[in-house]
């Protein structure tokens, strides 16, 4: 991870993409969650794909893919990424008040993996090209819609709403999720009906 140290990233944007990464895949780059020096945090599985806006993400040099061990404390509000080495870093977690999160007493830190190999699913291409068309009626597997549930409220919506754009009967579908500053996009692919 050249040129960086450490960065500091919206613990809510990666709580969000954590719920769209893949397990355990042998595209390994898809088990981990993307920070896009475009500005923005990525994951994907497959049939769903997970892009939010991120400025912080701008002062990288160079893409990361993080294997993060664990999960995110809920009340944690920002995440600081600290390298220790070349493919391996800690991730500390803030409060809102700028306190470290803690537990019995002790900061919590989170291991990780940091994968400069790979390359990671284009999702801007995905997102550009998604052209909204008109549909009778679409069908979802409805784990995936509990994904968004999931991620609006891990981005801090109180509402859990999304905004979708269909892309005709059998097109994938983008959702659009904002919540407290943030906004992400969501795809998700369509079943046959």
């Amino acid at each position: 991870m050249s040129g960086v140290n450490a960065i500091k990233l919206p613990a809510c944007l990666l709580r969000a993409a954590a719920i769209f990464r893949a397990k355990d895949d042998a595209r390994y780059y898809l088990n981990g969650i993307h920070i896009n020096p475009a500005g923005f945090i990525e994951s994907a599985d497959g049939p769903t794909a997970f892009r939010g806006e991120c400025e912080k993400a701008t002062l990288l040099s160079e893409p990361l893919i993080l294997d993060i061990n664990g999960n995110i404390p809920k009340v944690a509000d920002t995440t600081e990424l600290v390298p220790i080495s070349e493919d391996e870093g800690f991730l500390w977690f803030f409060k809102a008040n700028g306190k470290l999160v803690q537990s019995n007493g002790f900061p919590i830190r989170l291991w990780t993996r940091i994968v400069t190999e790979g390359r990671f699913p284009d999702l801007g291409a995905l997102i550009d090209k998604h052209e909204p068309a008109p549909a009778k009626r679409v069908q979802f597997n409805t784990s995936y819609l509990v994904r968004l549930e999931k991620a609006a409220r891990a981005m801090g919506s109180p509402y859990s709403s999304a905004i979708f754009e269909l892309a005709g009967e059998r097109g994938a579908a983008a959702a659009t999720i904002r919540a407290k500053g943030h906004t992400a996009k969501v795809l998700v692919t369509t079943m046959r009906p």
